[in-house]
């Protein structure tokens, strides 16, 4: 009958056969296909699986076998993990942290009724796993998606939650799994209880971080309205001025005219006259205003994005014609234009000297529905989200825009596209 130490080491070598499978539930960012990446835990999996036999043959079921295949065995999947994740940042911590609070609170609670060298603790853990794996995919996967899809805050600082209540249950349960015994159950749903609520109050956190995020946009949105009506104020106060100066000046101008006239000079009279066209003219520029959709605040969001644009030498084409009625409020339309413009335009100066620099922005009705698409010269290469079709963000802070537009197509049930073409990449939207 195999021994105690026997089961042990088991319990040791079967942790990353069940983990592995839970990986490939919780996280969809990998740098390879689906099925690929299929493909490739499952070689992972044989590996650490002919890994543990070949620790087994060398030391046999000793408590320096079952130590090495528990600690080196995370520890080449954790390395396989990093190679094939996109996430480089510090989201890859919280989510090996998490993969591992998790883990180690399936061992206590199947500790709970076998201790760990027992075959009863094995047999356990492997029904645990499965149901474990079960509850990720119905309730915590799109939700752990959501709170790391924008890398909004600072992962690698909030791994530190996580990691202190790893290490205090890892604390309490090594102990008992020395001494052979099992796990006090009070003790163990307590950290299993505060283990979930840890999660729920970050994945809150988050949500309060995102809209957060979404006031600051709606009031810089504001700010950038005041100070075109700033701007139009001053130019307003120019054009009254030009206009009294002119207006005072006329008189004398149609004096000189008229002496001109009298005394048959023409070519001082046609001085005279150019000299008034010109004044008028340049009034009258100095005077027209940008109108591309007739709504102001939307105008006002497109006049100052061509401003933004002229900083840095970039073309700005704007072509829309907007339905006479909106299904939605004009400022929600405009902050989808200030998202959408503050992307191209953060794209455009990013691009590198002496290429090409345009925005284009083009906007019709569709039947009941209105399309909108904005371009920008791109040079760069673009990775696509595979589950929410947008682009992904690596840097903190960023990533608001496109979940902000995306979101509002979905409340207006629309549709929103991106990609890359010719040189340009393209975000449509569909509302």
């Amino acid at each position: 009958m195999p021994s105690a130490q026997f089961w042990d080491f088991t319990a040791s070598a079967i942790q990353m056969g069940v983990m592995i499978p839970t990986v490939l539930v919780l996280i969809p960012w990998w740098r390879f296909s689906p099925r690929g990446m299929v493909v490739r835990a499952f070689f992972l999996g044989v590996g650490i699986g002919a890994f543990n036999a070949l620790v087994g043959l060398l030391f046999g079921a000793t408590a320096l076998g079952t130590w090495l295949v528990g600690f080196l065995s995370p520890a080449i999947c954790t390395a396989a993990f990093w190679y094939c994740c996109q996430l480089k940042d510090g989201r890859f911590l919280f989510l090996m942290v998490t993969l591992a609070l998790y883990s180690l609170l399936c061992d206590a609670l199947c500790n709970v009724f076998f201790p760990r060298n027992a075959p009863g603790w094995v047999v356990l853990r492997i029904l645990a796993s499965l149901v474990q794996i079960l509850l990720l995919y119905l309730f915590c996967r799109r939700r752990l998606w959501e709170m790391l899809d924008g890398n909004q805050i600072n992962w690698a600082g909030v791994s530190l939650i996580p990691l202190s209540l790893w290490a205090c249950l890892m604390a309490s349960y090594m102990p008992v799994v020395l001494a052979e015994k099992k796990m006090p159950p009070i003790f163990t749903l307590m950290i299993t209880v505060a283990a979930v609520l840890i999660y729920v109050t970050l994945y809150r956190f988050q949500r309060a971080t995102l809209e957060e995020a979404e006031s600051r946009k709606n009031a810089d949105l504001l700010r950038s309205e005041i100070h075109y009506l700033e701007r139009e104020a001053r130019h307003a106060q120019t054009i009254e001025q030009n206009t009294r100066i002119l207006r005072h000046d006329l008189r004398h101008y149609t004096g000189l005219l008229r002496s001109s006239l009298e005394g048959g000079d023409t070519a001082s009279a046609q001085r005279v006259v150019e000299m008034l066209e010109e004044k008028a003219g340049g009034l009258m520029r100095a005077g027209d205003l940008r109108c591309y959709t007739g709504r102001p605040i939307l105008d006002m969001v497109l006049s100052r994005a061509e401003e933004r644009a002229g900083e840095f030498g970039a073309g700005f084409q704007v072509r829309i014609t907007l339905p006479q009625e909106l299904a939605m409020e004009e400022v929600e339309l405009a902050v989808v234009f200030s998202n959408a413009l503050e992307n191209a335009l953060n794209a455009v100066r990013q691009e590198p000297a002496g290429c090409p620099r345009d925005i284009a922005v083009k906007g019709k009705p569709l039947g009941e529905q209105c399309s909108l698409e904005f371009s920008n010269t791109f040079t760069g290469t673009l990775e696509l989200d595979k589950k929410t079709g947008l682009p992904r963000s690596q840097a903190e802070g960023h990533g608001y825009g496109l979940r902000s537009i995306a979101s509002f197509a979905q409340k207006y049930q629309g549709a929103i596209d991106c990609q890359t073409k010719d040189g340009r990449f393209i975000l449509r939207l569909l509302f």
